[in-house]
């Protein structure tokens, strides 16, 4: 099992700025503290985000069924791949520079890490990549969408936000 690296404080204590985790230096947008403050604490919400699905799956123009909702990049990417895993999935495969969390859900399962993504039964992309910022290339994607049978996350994290 490979030591995770990703978020939080190591042995040289927090740091002011840590884009890996939910952490803010400044504290919390007013304006969600205050919509928190103003929640009903005694309803539960939607546990299937109904209504933050629609919303989601209408702006981007997909169907809803495309849209998953996490608490956490973090949590998404591992219950995404034990998912996967479940359904039989034992082999993976990320880009050479990737998000360390990747690889960890997958060794989670003892799932094999392979050269060539179209014999990966789990595919991680991340467009624009980090560390480097650039996109993914064609050749790739035309691999990826030549064999259906292989599950492809296009993860767009360090897109930019635009209203």
């Amino acid at each position: 099992m490979n030591t995770r690296i990703h978020g939080g404080t190591d042995e040289h204590g927090p740091v002011p700025f840590d884009f890996s985790s939910n952490a803010n230096a400044v504290g919390p947008c007013p304006a969600v503290l205050n919509a928190v403050q103003q929640a009903d604490a005694l309803r539960y919400p939607d546990p299937n985000y109904t209504a933050l699905r629609t919303a989601l799956a209408d702006f981007h123009q997909v169907d809803e069924s495309r849209i998953v909702v996490a608490g956490s990049a973090s949590e998404f990417i591992l219950r995404l791949t034990t998912c996967q895993w479940r359904k039989g999935c034992n082999s993976y495969w990320v880009p050479q520079h990737a998000y360390g969390d990747y690889a960890h859900a997958a060794q989670v399962w003892d799932m094999e890490l392979v050269d060539d993504p179209s014999q990966a039964g789990l595919v991680w992309l991340c467009n624009p990549s980090s560390p480097l910022g650039q996109t993914e290339s064609t050749e790739l994607l035309k691999i990826v969408e030549a064999h259906p049978d292989v599950v492809a996350v296009l993860d767009c994290a360090y897109e930019p936000c635009v209203p």
